[in-house]
């Protein structure tokens, strides 16, 4: 296998095609990270003349914004921790820190969901720009002779095609890290410090590479059984697809909302829900992730005060909820459409991040072995 990968290592970089791609993957990533920053009132009002007005979260105190004092709003001069700019209005936070986030005008909850929503499509452009390269570079591999050449000199199909999703492997790793870079720059650029909390940076970035994985292990796979350049293509065009358009788990979640509203909190619930928030504030509420649900419950001091209760849950809506956690693009389509649950910190406290990790490994093993195996049947004939 190691002579597989150093003859496909040296066939990569002898060649044009992995040249064409990472050109095109700096030049995309900088349009699309600078497109994506620049719709934002907090970035782009650094570079221009616009003056705007800026509401504290309850909308109580206004103020006019303009590039000369936009800074002075974000996240880095606004003296909160990461952490807490995380969990605001998920968990109590201190108090003096929840005041100032939501008594005065500030961006940090559009600086939290805009780290989110790139943390969330960061492996759009490269799965892309992989799902072009794997036909054209593999594809000649097969055109030449190269795999017919590889199996008569005692290489089994099995290494063959693990070599080539390694080769793969490699390069998702290296566009993501260029996307990264190219985010960056532009944070530069618009002289921004974005909330960085690791642990969910962290499992963001191993859920975006393990979503390139198997959206490139598919389509090597589909390459090796089918020979056909073509299949590839149009398998890699559906990916996308799905991978950029909120489908499945999106579908099911309104379905489930749909079916909530039969469902109703008591009155008595309601009522001592106001009189908690009339009392104590948002900061003394905490939201809980309900896998069962899709949504989420609210607690007060370890005590549910307000959720749905659905006794008696037809099993049919128990098997779509379930059936949502084996959706690879269930964090990234939730992030996309802005769902109940998108919270960044709820998420990675409550582990739904772990659990779309742990389907992608589930896919991308799936992927990976259905193609050995059934490459090992193919005829190649030497």
């Amino acid at each position: 296998m190691k002579k597989i990968l150093a003859g496909m290592f040296f066939r990569l970089f002898k060649g044009f095609e992995v040249w064409v791609l990472l050109a095109l993957m700096v030049i995309c990533s900088l349009y699309f990270n600078y497109a994506s920053m620049n719709s934002e009132q907090f970035l782009y009002i650094y570079h221009s003349e616009y003056t705007e007005e800026v509401s504290s979260h309850r909308g109580e105190v206004t103020v006019n914004v303009n590039k000369d004092n936009v800074e002075q709003f974000r996240f880095e001069n606004f003296n909160v921790t990461t952490e807490e700019a995380y969990k605001y209005l998920v968990e109590p936070i201190d108090q003096a820190d929840f005041d100032r986030l939501d008594k005065t005008p500030n961006y940090v909850w559009d600086e939290v969901k805009l780290v989110f929503t790139s943390l969330g499509s960061i492996h759009l452009l490269s799965t892309v720009l992989m799902i072009i390269f794997i036909p054209v570079f593999f594809g000649r591999m097969f055109s030449d002779g190269t795999v017919k050449n590889l199996i008569s000199s005692g290489h089994t199909k099995a290494q063959i095609i693990l070599s080539s999703v390694v080769l793969t492997f490699v390069l998702d790793i290296f566009t993501l890290l260029i996307n990264i870079a190219s985010f960056a720059v532009l944070c530069r650029y618009f002289s921004w410090q974005p909330p960085l909390y690791m642990p969910f940076i962290v499992q963001m970035l191993i859920l975006a590479l393990l979503m390139s994985f198997t959206a490139t292990s598919l389509c090597i796979s589909v390459l090796y059984i089918s020979g056909k350049r073509t299949a590839t293509f149009i398998l890699g065009f559906l990916i996308a697809v799905y991978f950029g358009v909120p489908s499945s788990s999106v579908v099911i979640s309104l379905v489930l909302n749909n079916a909530y509203y039969d469902y109703h909190a008591s009155q008595e619930q309601i009522d001592e829900a106001k009189a908690i928030i009339e009392n104590d504030g948002w900061n003394y509420i905490e939201k809980r992730y309900d896998y069962l649900l899709v949504s989420y419950r609210y607690y007060y001091k370890d005590k549910e005060v307000l959720g749905f209760y659905p006794e008696g849950m037809p099993a049919f809506y128990k098997a779509l909820s379930l059936s949502v956690y084996l959706d690879p693009s269930l964090v990234s389509h939730t992030v996309a459409t802005d769902l109940w649950y998108s919270d960044p910190y709820m998420v990675t406290r409550d582990g739904l991040i772990l659990v779309n990790i742990a389907c992608t490994c589930l896919w991308l093993a799936a992927s990976t072995t259905l193609g050995i195996i059934i490459f090992n049947k193919r005829e190649i004939h030497c």
